[in-house]
């Protein structure tokens, strides 16, 4: 399926460079999950009092939801080519996205880390919980503090006065479910 993306932009005028980037970051969000129906991108330019950073939002549609991922700049971008002689968090945000490709490309890395969860959720691939043990006690000998249960596969299991919750060992009696 090769989908084609609607992108807006806001603030600046059209950009082939930008087009072309996000066209290239759809074609590889295709490879982690096909069966997208739609997909929105909006290019919001620099704004003066927003430090003249971009801001990019991508809306897909998928089966049965939409994903939607708003970037805005953060602090945990990298500092690679940062030229900078001191290395600070207001540094880091600002060279984060003032480069729009670099804006584009985290949005679709959000994008892509969202697509991978949504995919793993409808192959059932989300952690299963073990359904919690069923025992009989089977043997109580309350005068040395131990017993034993038996489990219904016939399994039997040896505790002490120590390993029950709250004190409850007086309570306990031969065939009591546990």
């Amino acid at each position: 399926m090769n989908l084609t993306p609607q992108i807006t932009f806001r603030s600046m005028k059209s950009q082939p460079r930008l087009e072309e980037a996000v066209l290239k970051e759809t074609a590889r969000l295709e490879r982690f999950f096909d069966r997208m129906t739609s997909c929105r991108v909006m290019i919001q330019g620099p704004k003066r009092q927003q430090r003249n950073l971009y801001h990019v939002r991508i809306d897909i549609g998928v089966p049965k939801e939409r994903l939607v991922v708003d970037h805005h700049p953060s602090l945990h971008g990298t500092l690679q080519d940062l030229e900078a002689p001191r290395k600070s968090k207001q540094t880091n945000l600002e060279r984060s996205h003032r480069d729009a490709i670099r804006a584009i490309h985290d949005a679709f890395g959000e994008m892509r880390r969202r697509l991978q969860d949504y995919a793993r959720r409808m192959r059932g691939l989300t952690k299963q919980h073990e359904p919690s043990m069923r025992a009989k006690v089977a043997k109580l000998f309350p005068e040395t503090g131990y017993g034993f249960l038996e489990t219904p596969e016939g399994r039997e299991i040896y505790f002490h006065r120590n390993s029950v919750l709250d004190g409850g060992f007086e309570h306990l009696r031969i065939g009591s479910e546990v």
